[in-house]
Formats: C-alpha cells, sequence, structure tokens
C-alpha cells in the first residue's frame, strides 16, 4: 500500500546519500524501472507530539541534490511511505521520494 506523507513537516538529513546497494556480495547498485540508479538518504522527519520519524529516503539519482549532508534541512517531492508485509509476517515500512532537495 502506497502512502503519500506530509511533506511540510521539518525533515532532516542523518548523512550524505549513498547508493541503494541491490547485491551486496557484487556491489550491484539498485535501480528503478527506468534504470536509473537508486541513492538512500538517512532522515528524520518531526511529528507532532511525538518521537522522530527515522526514515531510509529512496530516491532515483536525477532527483538528489550534491548539498544534502549531515544536518541538511531537506524537502521530499513526492514522497511516499510503502507498508506491507513480507513472506515471513514481518510488517515493513518503505519511503521513497521523486526528489530531495535542501530546503532554503
Amino acid at each position: 500500500m502506497n502512502l503519500p506523507m506530509d511533506t511540510s513537516r521539518l525533515i532532516l538529513a542523518m548523512g550524505p546519500a549513498a547508493p541503494r546497494i541491490k547485491n551486496k556480495q557484487t556491489g550491484e547498485i539498485d535501480t528503478n524501472r527506468d534504470g536509473v540508479a537508486l541513492y538512500e538518504v538517512q532522515a528524520v522527519m518531526q511529528m507532532d507530539g511525538a518521537a522522530p520519524l527515522p526514515m531510509n529516503i529512496s530516491v532515483p539519482e536525477t532527483g538528489i541534490a550534491d548539498a544534502i549532508d549531515v544536518g541538511s534541512k531537506i524537502k521530499a517531492t513526492g514522497l511516499m511511505a510503502n507498508a506491507g508485509v513480507t513472506k515471513f509476517g514481518k510488517a515493513y515500512v518503505m519511503f521513497s521520494a521523486q526528489a530531495l532537495t535542501v530546503a532554503g
């Protein structure tokens, strides 16, 4: 199930973008359906009356700002949460965005 996220909330990067590894043994970088390399940014989103929400946001290489680093305030365009359950019964939430830019 894909759920749109409220992108008006403050999102802080916890580090620079890093390639999303598809195969740890070979080092193969994951790609989207269009064949564009995917990157991940570890971030936290401010929540009302609750602890910050930690996220690993996947974004295509073409949609990532070079200036993202630790503590950068970022804006996520098209931020989505994809929730589901693995075949082993474990629940998961994955986050993706069309683009990440440094907020002014």
